[in-house]
């Protein structure tokens, strides 16, 4: 059975949901529940793209603390409401 590990964000709510930002099953790394936040915690500044560009630096962070590398990415999902 292949070992499972999670990357936490820190978020006060992990311990409580059960949830993680990211977890990594053998060479699969699934990243989910990413918002465009500073590291104070408040949204970053300006659109849609400076949103979406914070997001993925945060993706890419929790891809790299799993032993991922940023280069190849397979696929990137994003929902935008």
């Amino acid at each position: 059975m292949t070992a499972r590990q999670s990357g936490p964000s820190g978020s006060p709510y992990e311990p409580i949901a059960g949830c993680c930002r990211a977890v990594r099953i053998g060479n699969t790394i699934a990243v989910a529940g990413t918002a465009p936040l500073d590291p104070n915690g408040k949204t970053v500044a300006g659109g849609i793209e400076e949103q979406a560009r914070r997001c993925f630096e945060i993706s890419v962070e929790a891809i790299e603390q799993l032993g991922g590398r940023r280069e190849p990415l397979g696929s990137v999902l994003a929902g935008l409401e």
